[in-house]
């Protein structure tokens, strides 16, 4: 039988309203249509589902899980590299879900044993060389309809026992037949699984885990009956890293664990004491590499309570430390074992909530912490205002906010506390933090020292970036990133015009930088663009400043990355005022069609310094600039690296319109040293080559 999930929780509306932007879920359908998401499967804990996906340079592992009840989001991961939560690959897994309901049916008994089973065969995992325990289980077997298993368990323990050498042959007969017929249940096993080995009624396995759990390949459900089945009493684990939780949330069912062959970081570690001592775990025994045992060790004394754990020196040069898929009680264990004393910077990934940010806000040993990083923490309110009013957290000068750690209302309550008064770095990358969280960044008085922010892939819009850069309540702030929200061009220059006054600030958008520096003679701008932007998008950019009443201020441009084409440079002129003193073009291609242009389009325009470099400008571009009035006022022109020639340039310095000419920058423009010569003695102003 199958009991699919109630429609509350899988709804269209519910799992649209998970998409972090407006192009999520166009690109979720279009995973689904290139059938990039491969076989789904539930997941080894029964909760949730996984599948393989198919990306542009390689595979990805993505698993859903529902919330506990109707209010509760769907907990979303995925091993791509993106930073939206959730990405494109598990909302495309959702959205398949929701069309396929008998997937998400659950199994009516699945997974679940007898209290008198548990007992039993716990009994049996406590003491490997105890026979009683494992006869008796035979019987309980026996009982319930498992005859082949109650007797290959009897057969093996009877042969354990060294039986005379008149009842062997018969025995290891009747242990052929016993295992032949109980083959099924448990072959083939996945390709991870190397060892394999029936000792006394149960499985022996040796796994290789590299890209088990946490990697491209899931845990079989198959495999993962197995252990709820009380098939495995020991697990030999060849890993490195971290442990994936639903693979521990299988191996926890084993009698035990031995990962001697291992190399587990802390993370790994603190995952295995949790697992290990947890509540539904079977583990009697643990093994882990002599190196590593005061470690694990001190997690278990600190997550049993039994003892005080004992303090494992941290290296004074790693002063960092990153954990994953950390829970608030995890969090606990790090904190009471002393291994968060003396960091400088910690990362914490996983669902904390507010009672692990209670933890941390508690925790005596960070006074001297200098970054902290949270990811997907889910962290409300309460425990915001928490971290902010921890007087241990004081000198932090950084602070990371990653996927779902707060959302707007947490944001604003950690602004509001008035904590933090070091800060200098502040990083929002994706979930649904936008607009009010940036207004209350705005607001906050206490962060006068905050002089960079890097807001990247989130619910941010212009108008919430207008907040932040129009704050004078944040007067050391110079650089704001703003790399994956959809900003387009035309709010680029408004953004950086509309600021609060600064000497200097830098504004980073996903297609370009915008740099404002301001001076007694006016502002000047300088923008970037990312990968050749199209003069279509220097025209929406310039459009937008035009509207702009701060456009009068600018006395210095310069433009560079772009494809400047006609077009564009008509929509340049468009913009330059009669207060524009310089203008600075380097690097756009132009070549001789836009220099023709902007010989055209500029005649009225009287720029002082005009920079034309590395543009593919040869002679016929050059004559057509010094053919125009736009060199009226032009003291300084660099034309370097173009292969102008010496002809091109003859015509430059001999126009009529250069008698302004001091200076004239040709470094790089194929000329010979008799060329040089030449141009140097015909030249009114000073030529640099």
């Amino acid at each position: 039988m199958a009991n699919p999930q109630p429609d509350t929780v899988w709804s269209a509306a519910r799992i649209l309203a998970l998409a972090p932007d407006e192009r999520s879920i166009p690109d979720a359908r279009g995973v689904l249509r290139k059938g990039a998401l491969g076989t789904v499967e539930r997941e080894a804990d029964g909760r949730g589902w996984c599948a393989v996906c198919k990306g542009r340079v390689g595979e990805y592992r993505v698993w859903v899980l529902p919330g506990e009840d109707d209010d509760e989001d769907f907990v979303c991961q995925c091993t791509c590299p993106s930073r939206k939560s959730p990405c494109k690959h598990a909302l495309a897994l959702l959205l398949y879900l929701l069309d396929h309901p008998e997937l998400r049916a659950q199994r009516e008994g699945a997974g679940h044993t007898s209290a008198d089973f548990e007992m039993l065969l716990r009994a049996a995992f406590r003491d490997p060389k105890d026979d009683t325990p494992r006869l008796v289980l035979a019987d309980y077997l026996e009982e319930a309809g498992q005859a082949d298993r109650a007797r290959l368990i009897r057969v093996q323990c009877e042969l354990a026992r060294l039986p005379s050498r008149s009842r062997r042959p018969a025995l290891r007969a009747e242990e052929k037949a016993l295992l032949a017929a109980l083959r099924p249940a448990f072959h083939p096993l996945p390709e991870q699984v190397r060892e394999v080995e029936v000792v006394r009624g149960f499985l022996r396995l040796g796994v290789s885990a590299y890209w088990w759990g946490g990697g491209v390949a899931p845990v079989p459900p198959r495999v993962a009956d197995l252990f709820r089945d009380g098939w495995v009493e020991a697990v030999r684990v060849q890993t490195y890293g971290g442990l994936p939780t639903d693979l521990l949330a299988v191996l926890r069912l084993a009698g035990e664990l031995d990962f001697t062959p291992s190399d587990l970081d802390e993370s790994g570690l603190l995952a295995l004491a949790s697992a290990a001592h947890g509540e539904g775990s079977r583990v009697a025994r643990v093994k882990v590499d002599r190196g590593r045992r005061p470690m694990y060790e001190s997690f278990v004394a600190a997550r049993v309570g039994t003892a005080a754990p004992a303090a494992v020196p941290r290296p004074a040069s790693r002063a960092d430390a990153h954990y994953h898929a950390l829970d608030a009680e995890q969090l606990g264990v790090l904190v009471r074992s002393g291994r968060l004393d003396g960091l400088h910077t910690l990362h914490v990934d996983g669902p904390i909530g507010d009672a692990g940010a209670e933890l941390l806000a508690g925790a005596g040993g960070l006074s001297g912490l200098h970054h902290l990083s949270l990811s997907d923490s889910r962290i409300g309110p309460a425990g915001a205002a928490a971290l902010a009013g921890a007087a241990g957290l004081g000198g932090l000068r950084g602070l990371s906010l990653v996927g779902r750690a707060m959302d707007d209302e947490a944001f604003a309550a950690l602004c509001r506390a008035g904590g933090f008064p070091e800060l200098t770095e502040l990083e929002v990358a994706g979930g649904q933090i936008g607009d009010a969280a940036a207004a209350a960044l705005g607001r906050a008085r206490h962060l006068t020292r905050l002089a960079e922010t890097r807001w990247s892939s989130t619910q941010l819009t212009p108008d919430g970036a207008a907040a932040i850069v129009g704050s004078a309540n944040l007067p050391a702030l110079a650089a704001c990133r703003f790399e994956g929200n959809a900003f387009e061009p035309e709010c680029w220059l408004p953004l950086a015009l509309n600021a609060a006054d600064r000497d200097r600030l830098q504004l980073r958008f996903p297609e370009a930088e915008v740099v404002r520096t301001a001076s007694a003679e006016g502002v000047a701008l300088r923008v970037t663009a990312h990968d050749r932007l199209a003069g279509r998008r220097l025209g929406e950019m310039l459009d937008g400043v035009a509207r702009c009443g701060a456009a009068g201020r600018v006395a210095g441009l310069t433009l560079t990355g772009f494809r400047m084409d006609r077009s564009a440079v008509r929509s340049l002129a468009a913009f330059s005022r009669d207060g524009l003193e310089k203008l600075e073009l380097p690097n756009n291609a132009l070549g001789n069609d836009g220099a023709a242009a902007l010989a055209d389009a500029f005649r009225g325009h009287r720029p002082v310094s005009l920079n034309l470099a590395d543009n593919n400008i040869r002679r016929t571009g050059a004559e057509a600039l010094a053919g125009s009035a736009v060199l009226s006022r032009v003291e300084v022109l660099d034309l370097s690296r173009n292969n102008v020639g010496l002809p091109g340039l003859l015509a430059v310095v001999g126009s009529p319109h250069a008698a302004a000419l001091r200076r004239l920058l040709v470094q790089a423009t194929g000329l010979t040293n008799p060329q040089r010569k030449e141009l140097r003695k015909r030249s009114r102003a000073a030529v640099e080559v």
